[in-house]
């Protein structure tokens, strides 16, 4: 009987050092949605095979701003004309100074890159993009998830993308991971065979004087 209470308690102590564990793992660990191609959901796209694990993709790692609600509310200043900031345009560093993630945010995103074996191609002065460049396999370990690749439903060829959206341990929020996917490949608007003749170009569709943009300009485009 002894034995049995024993093995009993045993299993209680086991399960519950298992459920703290897990706990402990949990914390820190983010799921970054909108990261899967929508298409691949909505047409019941099936993987054809998985991305070979050694070819080296290069995506991005994306920080949240600060103080959006600041940010809102500057955006209104600078837009009207009784505003004491009525056109007080922010330079980069002042930007990032108030809206930018913390300095020691930005590096510790860089620092988790670079111990998971994947190479920083470049940063942002304004701290909210961490370029990086890694071997399916490393950015499959990193962000929990498996690349795959996919028949294209419009077009000839397959793309590749992951079948779940990633997550990391990582307690530095994240709001986005872009480039794990080629569904869509970036094409010009513009007719290809046009001429353009570059040495003369000239603003002719903006709202200021002789077609030169404003900044509503930008925000409207």
């Amino acid at each position: 009987m002894k034995k049995m209470a024993l093995r009993h308690w045993l299993s209680i102590v086991t399960f519950l050092l298992l459920q703290i564990g897990t706990a402990m793992s949990a914390k820190g660990q983010q799921l970054i949605h909108g990261t899967v191609p929508g298409d691949i959901a909505r047409l019941g796209l099936r993987p054809i095979a998985r991305l070979d694990s050694a070819r080296e993709l290069n995506f991005a790692i994306c920080l949240p701003l600060r103080d959006k609600a600041g940010l809102t509310d500057l955006l209104r200043q600078l837009y009207n004309p009784a505003s004491p900031n009525y056109h007080r345009w922010l330079t980069v560093q002042q930007f990032t100074s108030e809206f930018g993630p913390a300095r020691q945010d930005y590096q510790r995103v860089i620092d988790f890159a670079r111990t998971n074996g994947l190479a920083v191609m470049s940063t942002s002065p304004n701290r909210m993009i961490v370029d990086v460049r890694g071997t399916v396999a490393s950015i499959e370990r990193t962000l929990h998830i498996k690349m795959y690749l996919y028949k294209h439903p419009g077009e000839t060829r397959t793309f590749y993308a992951p079948g779940s959206d990633p997550s990391l341990t990582l307690s530095v929020p994240i709001s986005r991971i872009s480039g794990l996917d080629n569904f869509s490949r970036p094409h010009p608007l513009s007719n290809p065979t046009r001429i353009v003749n570059a040495a003369t170009p000239a603003p002719n569709a903006g709202s200021g004087p002789n077609g030169m943009y404003w900044g509503t300009d930008f925000r409207a485009a």
